[in-house]
C-alpha cells in the first residue's frame, strides 16, 4: 500500500503514512482511495493524482491536535492539583486542626491583653492601698487627738466637792487644786483672776503648760515633761517644735494670757 500524499509504501493495516502523517484509507486493491491514483497498463506504475472533486488533507493537523490535547492534559493537571490543596484546606478546616492553630493565637493574644490590664489595674490597686493607709493614719491620729481631748474634758469636769456656801458667806482664796490638774476647767471656762489667787509661781507654771499638755505637746525641760507623765492623760505625741499656738481653741488662748499677766503682776516672771 503506497501513500497517497508522499507516495511512500506503506505496511497494509497501518492507518497513518509513517514518512508524512498522513491519514490512510486501505482499499482491496491497497492502494489508498479517496485519489484518483491509479496503475497505468502500459507501464506498471502507479499515478498519484489528486482528486479535485473531495478535499485535501492539510499537513500538519495531526501535530496540532496533538499539541491541544497535552495543553489540555497540562490544564486539568493544575485545575486538579488546585481542586486537591482546596480540599486538603477544608478537610483540615472541617477537622479542626486549622481553627485550633487560630484559637490558640487568639487566646496568646487575650493572655497578653489580661497581663497588661491586670499590670494596670495592680498599679492602681497599689496607689489606692497607699492612700487608703494614709487615710487611715491620719483617721487614727484624729481618734487619737479626739480621745485624749474627750478624757481631759472628763478629768476637767469633775465635779466639785466643794460644799455650797450661803450668799452671806466668803468664798475661800484658795483655789482648787486635785492630784492631777492645777486648773482642771481651763481648757473649757475663761478663768478670772480669782481663779488664780494663791497659786504659787511654780503652780502657775504649770497651770499655764497645762494647756499645750492637753493637746500632746512633749516639752524640752525634763522637770516638765516628768510631771506631766507622772498624770494619766497624758499623752505627749506632739515635739515643740512641730507644735502650733493654732492648736489651742480661742478659751485656751486667753487664759493662758491671763496666767501670763498674772505672772507678771506677782513678780514671778518678767
Amino acid at each position: 500500500m503506497f501513500c497517497r500524499k508522499c507516495g511512500k509504501e506503506v505496511k497494509d493495516g497501518l492507518k497513518f503514512c509513517t514518512n508524512c502523517g498522513a491519514p490512510l484509507n486501505q482499499t482491496s486493491n491497497g492502494i489508498n482511495a479517496g485519489s484518483n491514483a491509479g496503475v497505468s497498463e502500459s507501464s506498471g506504475t502507479i499515478d498519484f493524482r489528486k482528486n479535485d472533486n473531495k478535499k485535501s488533507v492539510v499537513p500538519g493537523s495531526n501535530r496540532k491536535k496533538n499539541k491541544n490535547k497535552k495543553i489540555l492534559i497540562v490544564v486539568s493537571v493544575i485545575a486538579g492539583a488546585v481542586l486537591a490543596i482546596a480540599l486538603i484546606i477544608f478537610a483540615l478546616i472541617y477537622t479542626g486542626a486549622i481553627s485550633i492553630s487560630i484559637e490558640s493565637n487568639e487566646r496568646q493574644e487575650s493572655s497578653i491583653d489580661k497581663d497588661k490590664k491586670s499590670g494596670k489595674s495592680s498599679k492602681n490597686k497599689d496607689d489606692e492601698e497607699e492612700e487608703t493607709s494614709k487615710k487611715s493614719k491620719k483617721d487614727k491620729k484624729k481618734k487619737e487627738k479626739s480621745k485624749k481631748r474627750e478624757e481631759s474634758t472628763q478629768a476637767a469636769t469633775v465635779p466639785s466637792t466643794m460644799p455650797t456656801v450661803a450668799a452671806t458667806e466668803t468664798m475661800p482664796t484658795m483655789p482648787v487644786v486635785n492630784n492631777e490638774f492645777i486648773l482642771p476647767d481651763s481648757n473649757i471656762r475663761v478663768l478670772s483672776r480669782f481663779d488664780l489667787q494663791g497659786l504659787t509661781a511654780e503652780q502657775c507654771r504649770l497651770a499655764r503648760n497645762e494647756l499645750y499638755a492637753r493637746h500632746g505637746r512633749i516639752f524640752d525641760d525634763p522637770n516638765l515633761q516628768s510631771y506631766f507623765q507622772s498624770k494619766s492623760w497624758y499623752y505627749g505625741t506632739i515635739p515643740a517644735a512641730n507644735f502650733s499656738e493654732s492648736m489651742l481653741n480661742d478659751i485656751e488662748i486667753q487664759n493662758r494670757n491671763l496666767i501670763v499677766e498674772y505672772e507678771k503682776e506677782m513678780g514671778y516672771t518678767k
